[in-house]
């Protein structure tokens, strides 16, 4: 890691900052406002940032409010992750073409982008996501998947530190969040908002720490153009300060090392019929989930049979067709389908991946149309397996 250096700037050396990242040949995505929730969009100014927002999160409802000061980092997360920046809904990953019957058939993967991606404004739960699909699509396969390489490579990534978890959030229990402090060295640049809870009428000030030799060459960039100056005493202090509310803020509990072991047994526990009595097979969790990255592939040809595409879309564990073996599908019932997504995350992901499939984001309780808790659920499964979390 390059030797880090930290600024501390205001909203023109932030804006001054997006600039940098843009001219160095980036094409930046980050948090904006659009039809009433904060999704992940093209970036192109810091006023596009969501200006004095928040969201509030409870199982099956998320709602976007105001906030009373000028914050652009006052929420938890988007609505949805970063994840089909780089794992794409769907995607052609492959063309087929052979211009006549006795002429070879042509074979043309999908390559990388002609640009590179930044992601601006991650949350560090969500960096730890990516880091997980890295380990699954680059670093555990026979051979790395190249539509993922080709959108993965070079991403520059920017993290803010969460200072206002939702009351979904339980990334303390996943040690993934709120702050990363430390945890992973993925990303490029590292931000802390701080609002100045005397003046709220006032833009907030950002500290800055690069973590790799290129966050380090943009904070040199900003400090040659006249922008940030080392951070203070005081702003170290809020900075501690914004983690240790943040932290106190986020009242959900999972007992993440003791699932694997109890999941071992869950198999056959109560728990899973009575889910499946509310569940709705939607798969909206696994769709904004963060790590999940099961897929399916389609051959499409054209009318002439000249030409076929090859299209993958993500799949779910909830589809009845998913776990089709010739005719008969493994996973028949609903509740065995569940019980196949919460026990991978919780329980089998370390077996094949060495860690947790779950960085605690929350997304799964919020945005479920029948409001399922993933942490109650997950834990009413281990207390009748025998466990308490």
């Amino acid at each position: 890691m390059a030797t880090a250096r930290s600024s501390t700037v205001g909203i023109a050396g932030l804006q001054r900052l997006l600039d940098i990242v843009i001219e160095g040949g980036y094409d930046v995505f980050g948090p904006v406002v659009r039809d009433g929730a904060i999704v992940v969009r093209p970036l192109q100014s810091i006023d596009d940032l969501p200006l004095g927002a928040t969201t509030t999160a409870t199982p099956g409802h998320v709602e976007l409010q105001e906030r009373d000061d000028r914050a652009r980092f006052g929420w938890a997360l988007p609505a949805q992750s970063w994840k089909p920046l780089v794992h794409p809904p769907r995607v052609r990953t492959m063309t087929m073409q052979q211009s006549a019957d006795e002429h070879t058939v042509s074979v043309e993967v999908a390559g990388r982008r002609s640009r590179r991606q930044a992601f601006f404004g991650m949350r560090p739960c969500e960096l730890a996501a990516l880091e997980r699909l890295d380990t699954v699509l680059i670093d555990r396969p026979p051979t790395p998947d190249p539509t993922y390489v080709g959108l993965r490579s070079d991403a520059f990534l920017v993290v803010v530190n969460c200072g206002w978890p939702a009351d979904t959030c339980f990334c303390t229990s996943m040690d993934t969040g709120p702050h990363v402090d430390g945890r992973s060295v993925a990303h490029d640049l590292e931000i802390t908002e701080l609002v100045d809870p005397a003046n709220a009428a006032a833009d907030p000030q950002y500290v800055l720490r690069s973590i790799s030799a290129r966050g380090r060459a943009v904070v040199d960039q900003l400090a040659d153009d006249g922008f940030g100056s080392p951070p203070t005493n005081g702003d170290d202090a809020a900075v501690d300060s914004c983690r240790a509310a943040a932290t106190d803020h986020i009242g959900r509990r999972l007992d993440a090392a003791a699932m694997r072991e109890r999941y071992e047994s869950a198999h056959d526990a109560e728990a899973w019929a009575e889910i499946a009595e509310t569940c709705l097979a939607c798969g909206n969790c696994t769709a904004v989930c963060p790590t999940c990255f099961c897929t399916t592939i389609d051959d499409i040809g054209d009318l002439t049979g000249r030409q076929v595409d090859r299209w993958r879309s993500w799949e779910s564990c909830f589809s009845l067709e998913f776990s089709r073996l010739g005719s008969h599908s493994v996973r028949s019932s609903l509740a065995s389908r569940y019980r196949q997504w919460m026990t991978h995350k919780l329980g089998s992901w370390h077996d094949q991946f060495g860690e947790s499939g779950c960085v605690g984001c929350g997304r799964c309780t919020a945005w479920c149309p029948v409001g399922i808790d993933f942490v109650n659920e997950a834990t009413r499964v281990s207390e009748l397996t025998g466990g308490t979390s």
